[in-house]
């Protein structure tokens, strides 16, 4: 690949530290003031026993942790602006979610065209892919499914999918956990290529083997939250040596730094961590000495205005930061170019998401015909059925209290059927979209608009097949503007089922929400008009009946199948006493209402809906990172 980090950036962090609070309401020490630096051009490892804190470094220096946390994280000498180092950075996890139904081409073509937009022609694009698919080893799989990928596929895919900007610094969780020998080299060889190209490569890696550790340049060593060792893997040997410590010949250097750390090898841990805390501290007045520093050796000895224009530079380079300059010779050559115009948080605009995430969703929609086949499917044999238990009780006016149960079955059936299918799609996705939105991709409103219009024809259609099965089958009136209100009032509620489904998803996941989703409507059911006359509620329960979007469904549905001057129903017994429609709204205390005022109100209660969405997926996202 021809793409080459023109800007470097070290990260130093200084007396971090971090604890929680355990279930005796005591805190523990996760970090304990560690110190230390990462270095531009240079593979970084984060090694450590389990539970010495590694991934809970990883997580504040890259941003995802800010909560509760002390000390400070500087970039080139400077102090990290937590949404600049955003734009400047990425953060691949342990698990790292991706849209399955995708192809590998796809997945990379939507990460370059939502970080570049449409300033990059398609076809320059693909270069683009072409060049990063060649890089990670991916060229043979472009056109394949992310389902059918092997792990290692996976995981180079889930760093070409951040490769696309050339982030200049790149967090990596355990790249290697779950892969084979074979496919972890493969794994760590690219992040390795990437390094040499000038980023600043950090990665947590479990006991790596000694060929892994071959490729690794740099070693940070924590222990009990406190840095035990931190600088070239080829000084690690000769440090333990100086105290004493030595490793056994042929023995994997990174299981012998472990096993010291673990005390294993006698209690070491104490004067170790003094040593490498004095090396840190006289670091700081002699940074980079060799020629991948001299950057950062200019950074440290500019003046305050040099320091302010770094400062803007950072703010403002966003745009910049992910233009691409394609050089369509050979290969394509993509480079950093900072751009000092204006201030966007996104690379491109919020228009420019809307289109690219609302062709994501629609693809992905398409792709699961399988999921929309039945429930279309569905809708048929219910509304055919529907139509079998309550053929013409429509027209009948003997009938009108049992066609009022079947008109109280169509609206359960439509809420249920499609809140239920959202409460078990939508959270396969959040995971994804917790990644792509730390990483810059695009703000949650975005997301959330693209995916409601994406979704939108699916919840038009099944249940207008129900409906004009239905209504035909059940007697209703045939007349079009009857069936229109109750086609508005259906669509409403199928749009209302999809946002409170997606709401109860993202809050609680798919097995508690599938139960909380049936166990909260219930008992507004009970407060619909159905099971008793809201005349007759309780003055200190009347008022919930507002709340009830059951009611406004059911009130819309009977006036208007028996409001608007319906015509005498046909009787099929001697005697009717709701012959007359004004008699049957006048029981069930629905004379004086308005179609259009519950039509209305059900529009609102979606708007509302939305909103609550919104809210919740931001503090769904914030909850996820504030727990990482």
């Amino acid at each position: 690949m021809g793409s080459q980090a023109t800007d470097k950036y070290s990260l130093e962090f200084e007396d971090l530290v971090y604890s929680v609070t355990t279930s005796g309401k005591e805190k523990k020490a996760i970090l304990n003031g560690i110190s230390g630096r990462f270095r531009p051009g240079y593979l970084s490892a984060i090694l450590g026993p389990s539970g010495a804190g590694k991934t809970t470094l990883l997580n504040i220096l890259s941003g995802l942790r800010s909560v509760a946390v002390r000390g400070s994280v500087k970039v080139n000498c400077v102090e990290r602006n937590p949404q600049t180092f955003r734009q400047l950075s990425c953060y691949i996890t342990q698990e790292f979610s991706m849209f399955s139904v995708l192809t590998v081409r796809e997945t990379l073509d939507i990460a370059a065209h939502i970080k570049v937009g449409d300033k990059v022609k398609k076809n320059e694009r693909n270069y683009m892919i072409e060049d990063i698919a060649n890089v990670l080893g991916l060229n043979k799989v472009l056109d394949t499914r992310v389902s059918r990928l092997s792990g290692g596929e996976k995981k180079r895919l889930s760093i070409g999918v951040e490769l696309v900007t050339n982030p200049p610094i790149m967090f990596f969780d355990e790249p290697t956990s779950g892969l084979d020998s074979v496919a972890s080299l493969q794994v760590v060889t690219h992040l390795k290529r990437l390094a040499e190209e000038g980023r600043t490569v950090i990665i947590v890696i479990h006991q790596p083997s000694s060929r892994l550790l071959e490729l690794i340049d740099d070693v940070f060593i924590i222990t009990e939250g406190r840095c035990l060792y931190n600088g070239p893997l080829n000084d690690l040997i000769p440090t333990f040596n100086t105290m004493g410590i030595n490793c056994p010949q042929y023995y994997n250097r990174s299981d012998f730094a472990l096993e010291v750390a673990c005390r294993e090898r006698g209690d070491y841990v104490n004067q170790l961590v003094n040593l490498a805390t004095k090396k840190h501290q006289d670091r700081l007045g002699h940074f980079y000495q060799d020629d991948n520093e001299n950057n950062f050796k200019k950074q440290v000895e500019q003046t305050e205005e040099a320091e302010s224009e770094q400062n803007a530079m950072l703010k403002n380079g966003n745009d910049g930061f992910v233009s691409v300059k394609l050089n369509v010779d050979d290969h394509v050559s993509i480079k950093t170019n900072v751009k000092k115009k204006k201030k966007t948080k996104y690379p491109v605009s919020k228009c420019t998401q809307f289109k690219i995430l609302l062709k994501r969703s629609v693809i992905c929609n398409l792709r699961d015909l399988k999921l929309a086949f039945l429930k279309i499917v569905t809708h048929i044999v219910v509304g055919l059925s529907l139509g079998a238990v309550y053929y013409n009780f429509g027209s009948d006016g003997a009938k009108v209290f049992s066609n009022l149960s079947c008109l109280f079955f169509m609206i359960i059936f439509i809420f249920y059927g499609t809140a239920l299918h959202t409460v078990m799609t939508f959270p396969a996705e959040s995971s994804a979209i917790v990644r792509e939105h730390f990483n810059n991709w695009y703000p949650l409103g975005v997301y959330q608009v693209a995916k409601t219009v994406a979704d939108i024809p699916l919840h038009i259609l099944c249940p207008t097949i129900f409906l004009m099965i239905s209504y035909y089958l059940t007697g209703q009136p045939l007349e079009w503007n009857r069936f229109f209100k109750i086609w508005l009032i259906g669509i409403s509620l199928s749009i209302i089922a999809q946002t409170f489904g997606c709401i109860m998803g993202t809050a609680f996941g798919t097995q508690l929400a599938l139960f909380l989703a049936a166990t909260c409507t219930m008992p507004t059911f009970l407060i619909s008009g159905f099971f008793i006359h809201l005349s007759d509620l309780s003055p200190y329960l009347s008022w919930l009946s507002y709340i009830s979007i059951f009611r406004y469904c059911l009130e819309g549905y009977v006036l208007a199948l028996y409001g608007s001057g319906r015509n005498v129903l046909h009787c099929s017994k001697a005697y009717c006493h709701y012959k007359q429609p004004r008699k049957f709204l006048q029981e069930l205390g629905m004379d004086k209402g308005d179609y259009w005022f519950n039509a209305t109100t059900l529009i609102l209660i979606t708007i509302s809906l939305q909103i609550i969405l919104f809210y919740t997926m931001k503090y769904k996202v914030a909850s996820i990172i504030k727990n990482s």
